[in-house]
């Protein structure tokens, strides 16, 4: 009769989405107030950044102006640039993935 050693069972994978760095956290719909100072990370720039409470912005060498409905922050910077469109995430910042990379507003 062949001996059998009892073998730990191998671990599950977890159940749901997988987050990693690369993944941000994806935040419910808020009622978070934009308005205020905010520090910008691109990879091409850092800089303070303000969302003014008449609809404009203004930092790191340029100025345009915000919407915001609950979940995407849209920044129209007027200079024969498209719209960016940042993502609320469930920390609070905002963010959106550009050609060279990443873009993130956390507030300062």
């Amino acid at each position: 009769m062949p001996h059998v050693v009892n073998q730990p069972e191998p671990p599950q994978e977890p159940k749901g989405p997988r987050v990693t760095s690369t993944q941000p956290m994806k935040a419910a719909p808020s009622s978070i107030n934009p308005i205020g100072r905010w520090m910008s990370f691109h990879p091409v720039r850092q800089s303070a950044f303000d969302l003014n409470a008449d609809g404009t912005f203004s930092g790191g060498h340029a100025s345009g102006s915000w919407t915001f409905d609950g979940r995407y922050l849209t920044l129209r910077w007027g200079m024969n640039r498209p719209p960016e469109v940042l993502e609320l995430q469930g920390d609070g910042t905002f963010f959106r993935m550009c050609q060279d990379g990443s873009f993130t507003l956390r507030r300062a």
